[in-house]
């Protein structure tokens, strides 16, 4: 299932570009977001799954929209500019 480690590679690269372009922690996103800072390291690792209530928790702590994060999301696994 080759799908799946690159979607979680996007997926942390998107929430990492998110939080860094609001000069936010770690800490900060996940107190925001309702998770622990080792959730979203381990997210932006992309050693991690996500429920969809968490990452609709994760875009407005980020202050964007569940939709705008799935379209980088897309973007990243189109482009293949993910790590993983």
């Amino acid at each position: 299932m080759p799908f799946f480690p690159e979607f979680r590679s996007c997926l942390g690269e998107v929430i990492r570009t998110n939080r860094k372009r609001m000069a936010i922690s770690q800490m900060v996103l996940a107190e925001r977001a309702g998770v622990t800072r080792r959730f979203i390291q381990e997210l932006e690792n992309g050693r991690s799954d996500i429920s969809l209530r968490t990452l609709l928790a994760l875009s407005r702590a980020l202050e964007t929209s569940l939709a705008e994060i799935c379209a980088q999301i897309e973007s990243a696994m189109r482009n293949g500019s993910h790590e993983g």
